[in-house]
């Protein structure tokens, strides 16, 4: 790729709004030659990170390494660098050598609570997007000799990863590799193009600017040719002739929903009133409990493996009705009265449970060679949990969950559970268990298949965006 056209990609990626990309890991993690790797490919990046450079400052005024007790100040200091260099940036990707965050593993390795500056900081300061990297077999820094023997090795990279998940973010794990793979992948999970990559030296807007200057949405494709939000609907209305039509909007049930959740879901109840007027049709909002969130994740400390419980899981079916009644019935309720439109609720567990819903599992398993990388074009790795019998943990990436056999009976799987080992379930289409927990794209596939089948009536998902954006589709899927 020529200087010229990296030169106009980077310079069309610094125009839009700021994006901060986190990569990290615990020591010897290979993270200085791929910070090299970054610079090197013109990308935005931090230069170097900061806590080595005050730590050695802190190393030489005391005249020794620092102890439990010389941390608090250090921290500190540290903490104030990360927020002047996330503050400091304005426009345009950047990625940054550690984060705020890094902060928690830290403090803990060293048997100590995150202060509450951490604590503000990384409520305040947030990143877009994580990237952990995997440890290698090398040291790459004199000073990792002080923390980093084995089994601190692994110590640290877990309390870091840890400290990241407690900060409420989802870490993208980089396995070992040469940087200039690993900086691959990272473009690719970004939906970006490495730029050093050679070819295609015509077209900069497929680099860097893809996602900050190539914006597709039912918005911009069809600004010109919708005179109203309801007639993206009207063709097809017109072509399957339905009885009614259902609009389903879904939330996790993990909390009180914020304002764009509900934003959402009063525009479903506002569409249903308007399309019963336009195309006289009976109309309601089916709202999906997503009470398969993640209620708590943790890591293996020797394999690093990440596990989950879900809310279902973790409260029982009595507690999530509990939650949707206290957070979503007198809205719902209210809506329904101001549209005249009724409603039902249905939670992801019951839904799951359905014969028709694990059906449409069996069936997509016959090509799931042909669609993973469709449901997850990063990896290729469908997350398909299937929480353990015992306890209802299950690996979060299912990383070691494997189709064991597929016949005309159901589908047999092996998985592995962090406190009963490996274990393994067969699905059938007539019974409710093993508890199906699909990743989302995954699930919205199985979802939207099942509802394609129900012909007289038309399944309209809505989803909420950016900035309280409302997005509309319906399935339309062959046999």
């Amino acid at each position: 790729m020529t200087d010229t056209v990296l030169t106009e990609a980077v310079q069309a990626a610094a125009t839009g709004e700021p994006r901060r990309y986190v990569i990290t890991g615990g020591p010897s993690s290979g993270k200085d030659d791929l910070i090299a790797t970054v610079h090197t490919a013109g990308i935005p990046c931090m230069q170097a990170e900061p806590g080595r450079e005050i730590y050695r400052k802190h190393r030489e005024r005391l005249g020794r390494h620092l102890l439990r007790e010389d941390r608090r100040a250090y921290s500190l200091e540290v903490s104030e660098a990360f927020i002047a260099e996330y503050t400091s940036h304005k426009h345009g990707i950047r990625f940054y050598n550690r984060g705020i965050p890094d902060g928690y593993g830290w403090e803990a390795f060293f048997g100590l609570g995150p202060t509450p500056q951490l604590e503000q900081a990384s409520r305040l300061y947030r990143y877009d997007a994580i990237f952990v990297l995997d440890p290698l077999d090398t040291f790459e820094d004199a000073d990792d000799i002080v923390w980093a023997k084995d089994r601190e090795i692994r110590r640290v990279h877990e309390l870091i990863v840890q400290g990241y998940y407690d900060a409420g973010y989802e870490p993208v794990f980089v396995a070992p590799d040469s940087a200039a793979n690993r900086l691959d992948f990272i473009c690719a999970n970004l939906r970006y193009r490495n730029p050093a990559e050679e070819g295609d030296p015509v077209t900069p807007s497929h680099k860097l600017a893809t996602r900050t200057s190539l914006l597709l949405s039912p918005n911009s494709v069809l600004a010109n040719a919708l005179l109203r939000s309801i007639d993206i609907l009207r063709p097809r209305v017109q072509s399957a002739r339905p009885a009614r039509i259902e609009f389903v909007v879904g939330t996790q049930i993990n909390g009180a929903p914020h304002l764009g959740t509900n934003v959402v879901q009063a525009a479903a109840f506002l569409l249903a009133k308007i399309a019963r007027r336009e195309f006289s049709v009976d109309t309601a909002v089916r709202f999906g409990a997503l009470d398969n969130a993640p209620y708590e994740v943790v890591l293996d400390p020797e394999t690093y493996h990440a596990y989950q419980q879900t809310y279902y899981h973790a409260l029982g079916r009595d507690q999530i009705r509990e939650l949707i009644e206290g957070y979503y019935r007198a809205f719902f309720d209210s809506l329904s009265e101001a549209t005249d439109t009724e409603y039902v609720v249905e939670t992801y567990t019951d839904q799951q449970a359905a014969p028709g819903f694990r059906a449409e599992f069996l069936r997509s398993l016959e090509h799931l060679e042909d669609i993973r990388w469709w449901l997850a074009p990063s990896h290729g790795v469908v997350h398909i949990r299937l929480p353990c019998p015992e306890c209802g943990w299950a690996e979060k990436r299912a990383d070691r969950t494997k189709l064991a056999h597929l016949d005309e009976d159901g589908a047999a799987f092996t998985a592995v559970c962090l406190d009963h080992g490996r274990y393994e379930v067969h699905v059938d289409p007539e019974d409710d268990a093993p508890y199906l927990d699909l990743a989302t794209l995954y699930r919205n596939l199985i979802k939207e298949r099942t509802s394609g089948r129900y012909v007289n009536t038309l399944h309209v998902m809505m989803k909420g965006g950016r900035a309280q954006s409302t997005t509309m589709w319906t399935p339309w899927f062959g046999s």
